[in-house]
C-alpha cells in the first residue's frame, strides 16, 4: 500500500495530502493549477540537455543539483531530436553545430553568410510552451536586451521568423559558462574580479530600468581573458510590467530573493539581482549556493 504524499501547488504554495495518492499529480482547488509531488516537481525542474551546474566541493561532499530556470507550466509534450529542430539555412544563417539546451531553448553555433561572422542563435523549444502568448513573452528577450549596449551583456543582434521557425540571434561568446568554471577551485582574487565585472552590468541593466531575476552560474559566460558576460535575459522585466506578473514564480530556487520565492513580482526591483549576485559570489568561495535545496517550498 502507497503511503501518503503531500502535493505542493507551486503558485499559491498550499500543500494537500493525499492517501493514499490516486495518481502523482493534481490540480489545486484554490487556483486550478497542478499540483506536484516533491519528486515530481524535482524532475521537472531537471533538464537532461541542460549544462549541470556542478559544484566546487570537498570530496565526499554531497553534489547538489541547482536545476534550470522554473516557470511552473502544463506537463510538457514530447521532445524532438535536437538535431531534427532546425534545417541547416535558417535565414542568412548557416547552422553550424548544436551548442546546448536550456528550459526553454536550443542554442545553436551558426555562421552569418552576409557579415561573415560566427553568431549564436535561439531557437525556442517549442514543446515547452503551452501558448502562443507564452512563446511571444520568450521572444521578447530580443527586445528587452535591445538597447543594452554594454560589454558585460551579450549582445542580440537579430530576431526573426524562417518557416515557422523563430530564432534570436546572439553574440558567440567563445568560452564557457561559470557553472563549467565553479568545477576547480576559484581563488577569492578570482572571484571578486568576476564579480566586479557582473555587478558592473547589471548596473547598467539597472539604470535603464531593467531587471534579470535569473543571475545564476549557467548565465554567466566567460570570454577571453575570464571576461564575464550575462546572458539569457528571458526572464527579465522592466518596472512597467511588474504590476501584470502579480504572483508569478520565477527564478531559479537556490538563487531567489525572499521576493521572488513568494511570487511578489511587484516588490522584485535591482535588490533582487544583487541578492542573485550575491548568492553566486558566495558559491565561487565556498563551492556552493546559500540554499541546498531545489523547490520553493524550501
Amino acid at each position: 500500500m502507497r503511503a501518503a504524499v503531500n502535493l505542493l501547488c507551486p503558485k499559491c504554495s498550499n500543500v494537500y495530502e493525499l492517501s493514499p495518492p490516486q495518481s502523482d499529480s493534481s490540480t489545486c482547488p484554490h487556483c486550478g493549477v497542478e499540483l506536484l509531488v516533491e519528486s515530481s516537481l524535482i524532475q521537472r525542474l531537471s533538464d537532461d540537455e541542460a549544462p549541470r551546474a556542478e559544484l566546487t566541493v570537498s570530496e565526499g561532499a554531497p553534489n547538489l543539483e541547482t536545476g534550470p530556470t522554473i516557470t511552473y507550466q502544463p506537463k510538457a509534450k514530447p521532445e524532438s531530436s535536437p538535431l531534427a529542430a532546425v534545417s541547416k539555412q535558417i535565414g542568412r544563417y548557416e547552422m553550424r553545430k548544436f551548442l546546448g539546451s536550456g528550459g526553454f531553448a536550443r542554442v545553436y553555433l551558426a555562421s552569418d553568410t552576409e557579415l561573415e561572422r560566427e553568431v549564436a542563435i535561439k531557437i525556442p523549444r517549442y514543446e515547452k510552451f503551452s501558448t502562443q502568448a507564452d512563446l511571444q513573452q520568450f521572444l521578447s528577450e530580443a527586445r528587452t536586451v535591445d538597447g543594452l549596449d554594454h560589454p558585460g551583456i551579450v549582445t542580440v543582434f537579430d530576431v526573426g521568423e524562417e518557416h515557422g521557425i523563430h530564432y534570436i540571434v546572439m553574440k558567440d561568446v567563445d568560452g564557457d559558462t561559470l557553472s563549467s568554471r565553479l568545477k576547480t577551485p576559484v581563488t577569492f582574487a578570482e572571484a571578486a574580479e568576476l564579480i566586479i565585472g557582473i555587478a558592473e552590468a547589471m548596473h547598467f541593466a539597472h539604470t535603464k530600468n531593467l531587471f534579470h531575476r535569473d543571475i545564476k552560474p549557467s548565465n554567466i559566460l566567460l570570454g577571453s581573458n575570464n571576461k564575464p558576460y550575462i546572458a539569457d535575459f528571458g526572464l527579465a522585466i522592466t518596472e512597467h510590467m511588474q504590476s501584470a506578473r502579480r504572483g508569478e514564480i520565477a527564478g531559479t530556487v537556490p538563487y531567489m530573493s525572499p521576493e521572488q520565492i513568494r511570487g511578489e513580482v511587484d516588490l522584485i526591483d535591482g535588490r533582487a539581482d544583487i541578492w542573485n549576485i550575491g548568492v553566486v559570489f558566495y558559491q565561487m568561495l565556498t563551492g556552493r549556493p546559500v540554499l541546498r535545496c531545489t523547490t520553493s517550498s524550501c
